[in-house]
């Protein structure tokens, strides 16, 4: 049985990427995974119509492929993201800490979507992205544009080292 993760948190720390070999037929091939942790905060309307906090936890988010070379890129510790994903619950002896002896929960998401929460971003600067050019001009019929044409006038997104979000 699947079951299904969709919150929000803050990025505990910067995204780490890493390409792991992976089976691909009669062999392997090396493929991205991108892993960090979120605090998913638990809050509540209260009586006065303001929000309370009641604590919360902390999730491994895993994202595989080029999302996980993208993800690593844009986001950095402190970051707000939504997850979409699917949820699985360990549970482990802890060997060291406070916690030492007792049965542990960790909570692990495989990420299927990440968006950034444009909460606490301060600006957007918009750009024109680039003109791609076609790498096989014979499949172009005539006047049809070619199918790795991008509009000059569409933007794109990027996340600067500040945490601004530039398109």
């Amino acid at each position: 049985m699947q079951n299904i993760f969709v919150n929000e948190g803050n990025l505990g720390s910067n995204p780490v990427l890493k390409y792991v070999p992976v089976a691909k037929g009669n062999g392997t091939e090396s493929k991205a995974v991108v892993e960090f942790d979120i605090y998913c905060s638990v809050q509540k309307l209260n009586k006065k119509n303001e929000y309370e906090d009641l604590g919360g936890f902390w999730a491994k988010i895993q994202c595989w492929g080029k999302r996980a070379e993208y993800l690593n890129k844009h986001l950095k510790k402190g970051c707000r993201v939504l997850v979409v994903g699917e949820y699985a619950q360990h549970w482990y002896t802890a060997s060291k800490g406070a916690k030492a002896g007792q049965e542990v929960a960790n909570n692990e998401i495989i990420a299927s979507h990440i968006g950034l929460v444009m909460l606490g971003v301060e600006s957007i600067i918009f750009e024109n992205r680039k003109e791609k050019m076609a790498t096989d001009s014979t499949s172009n019929s005539g006047s049809m544009p070619n199918a790795g044409t991008v509009p000059e006038d569409q933007p794109r997104a990027r996340m600067t080292a500040d945490n601004t979000l530039q398109h």
